[in-house]
């Protein structure tokens, strides 16, 4: 990528982080801000509806004080001078100032009907009506669940009260109803939610969730239950006289919010309240439509800033980049090797790149100067690594050239010894013996170690590939490791398990693999455990992981454990603390294991007693 382009994105990213960050935490903060004022809006527009509800019906309920007053000789007056037909009338009167009731009727002490403002259902008997049989015996009645009324045709509330004849020391001898039409109140319900949105869903429920109002299903009316709806049961157990709601829905295929609004009737003086709840259902585009409109316009005002901050940076970038460049090209040129083309000094883009121009072509006049110096080391140097690796390889060959006549005539001498001798403990000169083979051998292995190495450095480390049980390897070499346990006269238990089961080797794990140079990384870790345990178990594991198709070689031993200042390094050359050896062999096994396209690790044991390695070979 060019400078240019560089710079660019650089100054627009700070730019635009500059703009965007804090226009999105403003436009964030302002948005739910604008939100919750919204909602609070709807709140009191719904606590307002309820409100005057309640006011509404208490003047309901203050009417029918005042007409069954005892006092009220209009109506509860016995005087024959006032007949049956001027009470409906004065009725009449009172329906028509009010504007409230659909009809006011009188009923008789045995419940008949035997006056009404609209003439409807004369001599009708409602005695088991409850607005009848709770009036007549002297209490103020009003339904809790608006009815149907048949006779008027439309859904009604009944409030009734007692008619006292003042001449019979105020007995009960009638009862006065008057029936409020629930569509008087549609225009308090639509008022709760028309500040908002005109297409709010406006429903009144009663205290058991019987829909009582609807402004959008006026079938559903005292046929549905909204028991369902979480707002309903939110406002049900809260303590609360208004709660709110937003709910995810699905409309026509379109996956819509909607914000719902919970508010109590809350009573007023003398009406207690029925316990109705108004719920306001709206659309969240609906509701929140003006804080939509304000979003785009900030959006809008943003991207107009940030446009022309994009033009000026443009500007800007190009104005710094261009000499870079030139410089850029130059430098290309002395990158490829042609450290003859010669740096001019640049005379625009400022003091800073005129220096640099100047250091540049400094450095090329010295990389030139040194290059061939550089260069002459370099082949000296090789000439030298050359002669090391030959020098140690022919030093580890002669090294391993009379080692095995000192083993083999250490045999001769030993058996001869044998025969010559009468007695069956072991002689000193056998000793002798014994101390001059383990060094012969400590020393073959130490050349054949620095033989390993050298391969591996110089890259001439060759597999010999074969397909072999690696169950039957291991128990060999178990086997062998305890016949060679058994002369050191210490107390070590060396046992050998498959899947976590003792086994006697007849199992088969089947690898390809170089025999030989797997035999040498389990001898030698078989080797430390022996050789770092003076008593205690080395336990030999192996088993095997069908996800990643490999067999998992796990050996443990209860000895002195890994010295935590050489885990860091300890598959590197070198790297040991003990007396024997020089710290080759797991440098070795290391690059053996990963040659097969294994892992080897280890660590030591939780208990703090001993330590365990892992290594790991592709099984077939």
């Amino acid at each position: 990528m060019q400078i240019r382009s560089r710079l660019f994105i650089i100054m627009i990213s700070l730019v635009t982080s500059a703009i965007i960050v804090p226009s999105i935490i403003a436009l964030n903060t302002f948005t739910r801000s604008l939100e919750t004022e919204i909602t609070e809006e709807l709140k009191i527009s719904a606590l307002n509806a309820m409100d005057k509800l309640s006011r509404l019906m208490f003047e309901r309920l203050a009417d029918l004080r005042f007409l069954t007053y005892p006092g009220n000789t209009m109506i509860s007056s016995s005087d024959d001078n006032i007949t049956l037909e001027e009470k409906v009338e004065y009725l009449r009167q009172i329906e028509k100032a009010n504007k409230a009731y659909a009809s006011i009727s009188i009923y008789n002490a045995s419940g008949i009907k035997i006056g009404d403002t609209r003439s409807i259902d004369i001599g009708v008997n409602d005695a088991k009506e409850p607005f009848y049989k709770n009036a007549i015996n002297g209490t103020y009645y009003y339904d809790s669940v608006p009815t149907y009324s048949r006779s008027l045709g439309q859904h009604v509330v009944h409030f009734s009260g007692p008619l006292y004849d003042i001449g019979k020391k105020n007995q009960i001898d009638g009862v006065l109803v008057l029936k409020f039409p629930l569509n008087k109140i549609n225009e308090i319900m639509v008022e709760a939610g028309g500040t908002i949105s005109s297409n709010a869903n406006i429903e009144l429920v009663s205290d058991d969730g019987l829909l009582i109002y609807s402004n959008n299903d006026r079938k559903a009316v005292l046929q549905k239950m909204v028991t369902g709806l979480k707002i309903f049961d939110k406002l049900q157990n809260s303590t609360n006289r208004v709660e709110s709601e937003i709910v995810a829905g699905d409309t026509g295929g379109e996956l819509m919010n909607t914000i719902f609004i919970g508010s109590k009737e809350p009573g007023f003086l003398d009406y207690r309240g029925n316990n109705w709840s108004l719920i306001l259902g709206i659309n969240t585009e609906d509701a929140f439509r003006s804080i939509s409109l304000l979003s785009a316009q900030f959006i809008i005002v943003a991207a107009i800033i940030l446009s022309i901050s994009t033009f000026l940076v443009f500007i800007f970038a190009r104005s710094i980049s261009r000499p870079i460049i030139k410089l850029r090209d130059v430098t290309n040129e002395v990158s490829k090797g042609n450290l003859g083309i010669k740096v001019d000094l640049q005379k625009s883009g400022g003091n800073e790149l005129k220096q640099l121009s100047s250091s540049f072509e400094n450095m090329r006049q010295t990389i030139l100067a040194r290059s061939e110096e550089v260069l002459r080391v370099n082949e000296e140097l090789k000439l030298k690594d050359r002669l090391k690796d030959e020098f140690i390889n022919v030093a580890a060959h002669e090294l391993r050239t009379p080692i095995q006549p000192i083993l083999g005539l250490c045999e001769i001498l030993r058996s001869k010894i044998r025969k010559g001798s009468t007695n069956n403990p072991r002689s000193e000169e056998e000793q002798l013996l014994d101390i001059i083979v383990k060094n012969a051998k400590r020393l073959r292995g130490l050349a054949q170690e620095i033989l390993d190495v050298t391969r591996i450095e110089s890259k001439g480390f060759d597999l010999n590939l074969e397909t072999f049980d690696l169950v039957s390897l291991l128990s060999n070499i178990v086997t062998d490791t305890r016949e060679q346990i058994s002369k050191l006269e210490r107390d070590i238990n060396i046992t050998f398990e498959l899947e976590g089961k003792l086994t006697n080797g007849t199992e088969l794990i089947l690898v390809n693999a170089d025999k030989d140079k797997i035999t040498q990384v389990i001898s030698n870790l078989l080797g430390n455990a022996v050789k770092f345990t003076k008593d205690g178990t080395i336990s030999v594991k192996v088993s095997t992981d069908k996800e990643s198709g490999e067999a998992i070689i796990c050996i443990k031993d209860t000895g002195q454990g890994i010295d935590p200042g050489i885990v860091p390094h300890l598959f590197t050359k070198f790297s040991s603390k003990s007396f024997e050896g020089i710290g080759l062999g797991l440098f070795i096994a290391k690059n053996i294991v990963e040659a097969h396209g294994g892992r080897i690790w280890a660590e030591n044991n939780s208990d703090g007693k001993g330590a365990v390695f892992f290594f790991t070979l592709k099984i077939i």
